[in-house]
């Protein structure tokens, strides 16, 4: 019997990426699009093999399309150092020391974060 399951495949600068993501864990790659594609056809068949008739029927999907957009987003506004310090404040950060134009901050015991004015 077949089942209709969604697989999305990104490509990077180097591979191609796959995942079925009605499959927990079911992910392969390829080097080229139809290796890929070839591939997690192969892993997806796998991973039905291990369910029941029952769990196959409730993940068998309908199709879903996808395309890849470009969109403009407007640079972010830069903050000035002062702006900088004031909103690590707000967000509940400790200044644990000031030298000349270098800042260090903490908060709890997640680690420290160095800020250093004159960078715009």
């Amino acid at each position: 019997m077949s089942h209709k399951i969604n697989a999305v495949i990104d490509k990077d600068a180097h591979v191609y990426y796959a995942c079925a993501p009605a499959l927990p864990g079911c992910q392969s790659q390829g080097d080229t699009l139809d290796e890929a594609a070839a591939n997690i056809r192969e892993a997806i068949e796998l991973y039905m093999e291990t369910l029941s008739p029952t769990e196959r029927a409730a993940l068998s999907s309908e199709e879903i399309l996808t395309t890849s957009v470009t969109v403009n987003v407007p640079a972010l506004a830069r903050l000035t150092a002062s702006e900088a310090v004031q909103m690590l404040m707000q967000a509940g950060f400790t200044l644990l020391r000031s030298s000349g134009e270098c800042r260090t901050f903490s908060k709890g015991t997640t680690g420290c974060i160095t800020d250093w004015a004159g960078h715009r």
